[in-house]
């Protein structure tokens, strides 16, 4: 089982179909999740060259809730959004 907490972490929010996520950074796609998967090295593994991904290695404990700078909600639908949590001047260092 691989929590949204999990996946948010990595910079993916859900797309809405069966298991794809997307990173909102490089626009990167990872679908067919398997128990044991760990969402930043998959991301890693597969986008070497997401400056998400590069930025995060820089934090010392990357699953520690408290440097999560994202985290995925439900709106009444119950379709999964992207909420950001005060990251508009670090979204800006990926353009």
């Amino acid at each position: 089982f691989i929590s949204t907490d999990q996946l948010s972490r990595a910079g993916f929010y859900y797309t809405g179909i069966g298991d794809i996520v997307r990173c909102f950074a490089c626009h990167g796609i990872l679908y067919n999740w398997e128990v044991g998967d760990d969402p930043i090295m998959e991301h890693k593994k597969h986008f070497k060259h997401c400056k998400f991904i590069a930025k995060i290695e820089n934090y010392d404990d990357v699953s520690d809730s408290s440097s999560s700078h994202a985290t995925f909600g439900r709106d009444v639908t119950g379709v999964y959004k992207w909420q950001c949590e005060e990251t508009i001047p670090l979204l800006a260092d990926y353009d």
